[in-house]
């Protein structure tokens, strides 16, 4: 199968994060001085890319980024704006956007915040940006324009503090700034923060602003400036934030159509500096207005994860028991749904011997398209293995094919018929004209659904068989020099790989075993799952039974990426949901993974691995029960003990050079179809 490709006028050449990935980490650790993990984006995250949560460990920060980023013509700038997202990223690590204290005074505002408090009703346990949405009446406002300030105030410092990024980020915001909506085309309220947006790029909103905007936005952008202009800290943020807040809930969110009519007639109260309110503004109501939206996200500033912001804190009660809408607060209680495409499954404690009701919500989504060459390019690197499937499946012949004799065409002539026929024809009879064979495809009933792992550690590289043919043979500086430099490049002198990514092998694996069953024509389906914590496990879809393998579904696969934790349980039962649903006499689940089942609340604490693998066991049991037969792979060279206590007696595989994944997928099918 191939991929049509563009012929563009112009190519841009694309600086690609798998190739540029750890020079890009060394240069974010020395800005920040902290280690900071850099991880492709997943294709169909709603938060896009930006900020995770800390790791495992509570240390090391993780972050999101573009797999590849082609803005402009030259792989230099490209590689220039990942530059600029970098330095912005690191900057909210070295400026202290992330210790933010709600008590810690600010340096140019008078605070409002302890007399705010004071009069807002505080929820136990609230972390220090949690007690700062709480002052709002509207948090969700409340929090976009903080955002929106502490990024402005960020990249002031950043370009105070590292001159000589200037030029880079100059050309990446003027590219930015183009492609910014107009003020005038959007509800006043999402106007003024939009054009806080774009003085922060080094627009000017103030020329397209409206009439009734005019007044809200010059008194905005006041405030911002005395956050950029100085050497604010992350609470002048927060304080200049309070004060835009009064003015955007004044504004109502409506368009104004005709620039003659003053629809927003009140001009803002402006806000007395020495005086902190009672409270905050309730936001204006208007019969027109229409739901706000916060402004589009600033591609080099990416997204903070809103994790960060409102993670939810444990309960000191827990609900009442005949309470229908149990609060998601508590981290101890069921879930609900609340989104279309989202699922409720239990989970597993065999400590309790018993399930925990509700416990997991599994979001499906449909994984979103790439424009690479992933697909075509596996296809070539393995041919000969593909061809090579072809005669291995040959071996499925006496079940995939029966040998129909007499019948009047065929493949070769049925030499029992002939001998009949000539017995009849000297015994004066007339003969049959069936005389040939040919063999007919018996129904095979089989459907098998592949399930990837694309957890935050398969952007991990591990180090194929070729790598050890560059190895020096003796030991000397030079000859360890080169070789170094070679394992770095990830190519020999050949050009022949030595290292590649575990999702990379995965997806191969996939794409291989996918171009088996179109040979056989077994139906099939390929999923991948993710998450981060019990309430967002993240099952994609890239093939569903249904599909047809077409474009569409290898760019897809391209699509893949390392994403967050692998909660196996939940992910599994989900699969076995989607198998019953095929009407299949033989259902396969084959589960693909480089390490052993983990998220952050998957059991008692952090180091609690028993549960999680307990749990997975359970899921792989279930689907026994349910008459599907499931296969496990793993490409960690220490997964046998947890395969062992995970499996038990059911089928597995730890493969022992990543490579032969593709190969090992191949050759379990016919056992396990047969």
């Amino acid at each position: 199968m191939g991929i049509a490709k563009s012929d563009g006028a112009k190519k841009h050449v694309p600086a690609e994060l798998e190739n540029v990935g750890e020079v890009l980490r060394l240069y974010t650790k020395a800005l920040s001085g902290h280690e900071i993990r850099l991880v492709p984006r997943g294709g169909s995250s709603s938060r896009g890319a930006g900020w995770v949560t800390p790791s495992d460990d509570g240390k090391a920060i993780s972050l999101r980024l573009p797999p590849k980023i082609d803005r402009f013509p030259s792989h230099r700038e490209n590689f220039g704006w990942y530059k600029v997202i970098l330095t912005h990223q690191a900057g909210h690590v070295e400026f202290g956007t992330f210790k933010f204290s709600f008590a810690r005074p600010a340096q140019f505002f008078h605070d409002w915040r302890p007399g705010l408090a004071e009069k807002t009703a505080e929820s136990s346990g609230a972390s220090e940006l949690q007690k700062l949405r709480q002052l709002f009446p509207d948090p969700a406002l409340g929090m976009t324009i903080f955002e929106c300030v502490e990024d402005a105030r960020i990249d002031a410092q950043v370009l105070a503090r590292y001159p000589g990024i200037r030029p880079t980020c100059r050309q990446v915001a003027l590219q930015v700034l183009s492609e910014r909506p107009r003020l005038g085309a959007l509800p006043l309220r999402e106007a003024l923060l939009e054009g806080l947006v774009q003085a922060s790029l080094g627009g000017l909103p103030l020329r397209q602003a409206s009439e009734g905007l005019r007044s809200s936005l010059e008194a905005a952008l006041d405030l911002l400036f005395r956050v950029t202009n100085a050497p604010a800290t992350v609470e002048d943020s927060a304080e200049a934030t309070l004060r835009i807040y009064q003015l955007a809930a004044q504004l109502p969110n409506t368009v104004v159509d005709d620039p003659c009519h003053h629809h927003h007639e009140r001009r803002p109260r402006p806000a007395d500096e020495d005086a902190t309110p009672d409270r905050l503004e309730e936001t204006t109501q208007d019969a027109e207005e229409v739901p706000f939206k916060p402004p589009r996200e600033v591609e080099f500033r990416l997204q903070m994860d809103q994790q960060l912001f409102d993670r939810p804190e444990p309960q000191s009660e827990s609900p009442d028991e005949g309470q229908e809408d149990l609060a998601e607060a508590d981290v101890e209680g069921p879930l609900n749904r609340d989104e279309p495409f989202c699922y409720l499954y239990p989970e597993w404690d065999f400590r309790t011997g018993s399930f925990r009701e509700r416990w997991c919500r599994v979001r499906e989504r449909v994984m979103e398209e790439s424009t690479s060459d992933f697909y075509t390019e596996t296809l070539t690197e393995y041919r000969w293995l593909v061809s090579q499937v072809r005669v291995r499946f040959e071996h499925f012949l006496p079940e995939l094919f029966r040998k129909v004799t007499r019948r009047y065409d065929g493949e070769d002539v049925d030499i029992d018929a002939v001998i009949d026929m000539i017995v009849d024809r000297q015994a004066g009879a007339t003969p049959s004209e069936k005389v040939y064979w040919r063999r007919e495809r018996t129904q095979r009933d089989v459907a098998v659904a592949v399930l990837l792992d694309m957890s935050a550690t398969t952007n991990e590289y591990v180090e194929l068989k070729s790598a050890q043919a560059v190895r020096p043979v003796t030991a000397t500086a030079q000859g360890y020099s080169n070789y170094l430099h070679q394992v770095a490049a990830g190519v020999d002198d050949r050009g022949k790989p030595l290292r590649k990514r575990a999702i990379d092998i995965e997806k191969q694996a996939a794409i291989v075993l996918a171009q088996a069953l179109e040979s056989i024509g077994d139906s099939y389906a390929l999923y991948a799952f993710s998450g981060s914590g019990r309430g967002n496990v993240e099952f994609h879809v890239v093939k569903d039974f249904q599909e047809l393998l077409s474009q569409r579904v290898a760019r897809r696969v391209d699509r893949l990426a390392p994403a967050h934790a692998t909660r196996m349980g939940a992910a599994i039962r989900h699969a076995i949901r989607k198998l019953e649903r095929v009407d299949a006499q033989t259902r396969l689940l084959f589960l693909v993974s480089d390490g052993r089942p983990y998220d952050r609340d998957y059991g008692r604490d952090p180091n609690d691995k028993e549960y999680a693998v307990h749990d997975t066991h359970q899921a792989l049991r279930e689907a026994v029960r349910r008459k599907i037969r499931p296969f496990c792979l793993t490409i960690d060279k220490d997964g046998a003990d947890y395969m062992r206590a995970m499996c038990e007696d059911l089928p597995y595989e730890v493969v022992a050079r990543v490579e032969e994944l593709p190969i090992s997928l191949i050759t379990a099918y016919p056992k396990l179809t047969a």
